[in-house]
């Protein structure tokens, strides 16, 4: 945003006003965004274990194409 020096006082504190709104709701949505990575990653990595123990299953009871 360009700035003016003959914008008026009020025009000021609304753009100052603006500015810090967006660079809350900026800060909100990173920290969403951070705390839902680090809760899917969690998921993934606590049903790892179970995904990978029915694979070693799977792959032990493949019967021989004939």
């Amino acid at each position: 945003m360009l700035e003016h020096s003959n914008d008026s006082e009020a025009e000021k504190q609304k753009a100052a006003t603006s500015r810090l709104i967006s660079n809350i709701v900026l800060g909100i949505t990173l920290l969403i965004t951070i705390v839902a990575m680090w809760w899917i990653w969690k998921k993934m990595m606590d049903v790892r274990p179970v995904i990978l123990r029915e694979r070693r299953i799977a792959k032990k009871c493949v019967l021989p194409d004939w």
